[in-house]
């Protein structure tokens, strides 16, 4: 077919490069979209046989299986218009002819290992344009157009801040999706050189530096607070990472054209988040975190849904109101883990003393009601003194009849001013009488369980599955299947 295409346009994807190179170098000038996947001593043969020009490509990927490094020169232009490109552990010099075009609108680079080792962590030296950091701002500075910047464990370490130092801004006026993952200190380093608007969705996952998530955070509430002609945030979800212990993460969506017509379907995430960030597995409180619920901008908020697991402790009342008070427009919650007794036990603080002692002389103290959350339409609590997987049992804290005390109590108050709310109750250590109860007050569904039909004994077998499956694989296999995930992952159009 490149043969009768002549001088056509053409489109080359191939996933093994098990012939020679010479096919692609020779239809190398009129080739549109280059997409090459294999070892890396394959690729690298094909990349050093191609040879200028290459005017009309538009879209160049690249995934290897081992990491494959290149010189500036094995992919020299110009690409005039190169507007597409996408490397899988390829690494590529940011001073590069393919970062250069003017007309770049998506760049996505991963790599399945950190290029740095957490102990190499530091910065760097004083910002020059020799350094890497200072050669990724200047390819990015050609990148007016860039409109996705996806970049997965190459960033470059920042240089050391120097005082009195001007500083460099890099303007990505075009940017819609903004996606880093890497340690907070690599993250960190390059948000705080560039700058883009408002209604760019940003997600910053940090896979380590405790150290230096402050200068991440201070980033993402300065982004989310300057979009104020914006539709507010509506849903927020924080939550344990359960696929990487000890890590927790906040999403957040502004709010949509249509809302959800089913209670329940207000829960469901679909599509990216409009700001997102994966705090590192290395951090040892939650007062990051805290520090970004406090500052962001939720008065809007009109979905939270929470879960956090062993190790993280459970918030108190009061921390439950300090960070989510303002939040009155809130009507679909949902809460799971150990933080699900405390937040029952907030929704029964009243404001007796907050209503009282600003009464003036003669007048009556208004009917009870909750401090916060008084809109609530639907809530599901879920994992509380009940069994979550391997052993682990979510504590109930204050005692086994704090949960459901503190949850009637709440209801009871309730039901003088407000309709019955719909209560969803699952894997909690709840009886069949406690549920009769709560029915009397809200709109109650219950999944049957009170948390003493799972026994640890039922987690072994799941155990020896997974430890079987791993010592099935071997190492190659291993990374096999991650690079056709990265392959998958990075051909797909967000």
């Amino acid at each position: 077919m490149l043969a009768r295409s002549k001088t056509a346009p053409v489109d080359f994807h191939h996933y093994s490069l098990d012939y020679g190179e010479g096919l692609v170098a020779q239809h190398f000038f009129h080739l549109r979209h280059l997409s090459l996947s294999g070892y890396a001593r394959d690729l690298k043969r094909v990349v050093r046989s191609l040879r200028p020009p290459a005017n009309v490509l538009e879209s160049l990927t690249m995934s290897s299986q081992g990491e494959l490094a290149l010189s500036t020169d094995a992919l020299s232009g110009p690409f005039p218009r190169l507007n597409r490109v996408i490397l899988a552990n390829v690494v590529v010099p940011w001073s590069s002819s393919i970062f250069c075009s003017g007309n770049l609108t998506q760049l996505r680079i991963v790599f399945l290992r950190g290029m740095h080792a957490e102990s190499e962590a530091q910065p760097g030296p004083a910002l020059d344009g020799s350094s890497p950091h200072g050669q990724l701002l200047d390819a990015l500075q050609k990148m007016p157009r860039l409109e996705q910047l996806f970049l997965q464990n190459c960033l470059p370490v920042p240089p050391r801040t120097v005082a009195g130092a001007p500083v460099r801004t890099v303007g990505l006026p075009c940017l819609k999706k903004l996606l880093l993952t890497d340690g907070a200190l690599e993250c960190s380093g390059l948000v705080r050189w560039i700058k883009v608007s408002p209604p760019c969705t940003v997600s910053l996952l940090c896979n380590r530096g405790a150290a230096h998530i402050m200068d991440v955070v201070s980033f993402l509430i300065a982004h989310a607070n300057a979009g104020s002609g914006l539709p507010p945030f509506y849903k927020l979800v924080a939550e344990t990472n359960i696929d990487v212990v000890g890590s927790v993460s906040i999403q957040t969506w502004r709010r949509p054209d249509t809302l959800p017509t089913y209670p329940q379907s207000a829960f469901d995430v679909g599509g990216s988040p409009d700001l997102e960030i994966q705090f590192p597995r290395d951090m040892q409180s939650l007062h990051p975190l805290e520090t970004l619920c406090r500052a962001l901008p939720l008065d809007g908020l009109g979905v939270l849904v929470h879960s956090k697991m062993f190790p993280w402790p459970a918030w108190s009342p009061q921390e439950w109101i300090d960070l989510f008070g303002r939040c009155n427009s809130l009507t679909h919650v949902s809460i799971s883990g150990n933080d699900t007794a405390s937040f029952s036990e907030a929704l029964a603080v009243s404001m007796t003393a907050h209503e009282t002692s600003s009464l003036e002389p003669g007048m009556t103290a208004p009917t009870l009601e909750p401090l916060f959350f008084k809109n609530l339409e639907t809530l599901r609590l879920e994992h509380c003194g009940h069994p979550i997987g391997f052993g682990v049992v979510m504590p109930v804290m204050g005692g086994e009849g704090l949960f459901y005390d503190k949850l009637l109590e709440w209801l009871t108050m309730r039901k003088e001013t407000r309709p019955y709310p719909a209560i969803d109750i699952r894997r909690c250590s709840v009886t069949k009488e406690q549920i009769e109860e709560l029915k009397k007050v809200a709109w109650v569904t219950w999944d049957g369980e009170s948390g003493d039909e799972i026994q640890d004994d039922d987690f072994d077998e799941v155990e020896t599955e997974v430890e079987t499956e791993i010592a099935d694989d071997d190492e190659e296999s291993v990374i096999f299947s991650s690079l056709v995930f990265v392959w998958t992952l990075t051909n797909s159009y967000v």
